[in-house]
């Protein structure tokens, strides 16, 4: 992966990141039920965002096209990519209040039960070290 394209990745999956926590964000203000869950999310979702931002700096940096394990992420951040969008649509209040509106409901609802929360969790958290690790085999 060349650097510049390599940077382009994950600035995309660091600004669906930060839709997603906005969107969390929403949920916390205004939802009553599953703020511990809706937190949680959100907390995890700002420390994938923060590790992917580092790697985005390590990325584009003058040396990026030298670093072997971030080069070989290439799946990895296109898969979180895909993860989050995935997560993005089932939480979006654009399209989940659509379907509440046409069975007559108005309210905000948290459109996930707790084991979802904890996978959807597990998986970004298996992102987040992934990367994590490979910006510590290449600062090195």
């Amino acid at each position: 992966m060349d650097p510049l394209s390599g940077a382009a990745s994950v600035i995309a999956v660091v600004q669906l990141a930060g839709g997603i926590v906005k969107i969390c964000g929403k949920y916390l203000s205004e939802v009553k039920d599953a703020t511990q869950d809706i937190q949680r999310l959100k907390e995890k979702i700002t420390a994938l965002a923060h590790v992917l931002q580092s790697l985005k700096e390590l990325i584009g940096g003058s040396d990026g096209n030298k670093l072997t394990a971030t080069q070989d992420l290439v799946d990895d951040i296109d898969n979180c990519f895909s993860a989050l969008t995935n997560l993005k649509e089932k939480i979006d209040p654009e399209t989940t209040q659509k379907r509440m509106r046409k069975w007559g409901l108005r309210a905000l609802k948290w459109p996930m039960v707790r084991s979802e929360v904890d996978s959807v969790i597990m998986e970004l958290e298996g992102y987040k070290t992934t990367f994590a690790l490979a910006l510590q085999v290449d600062q090195t």
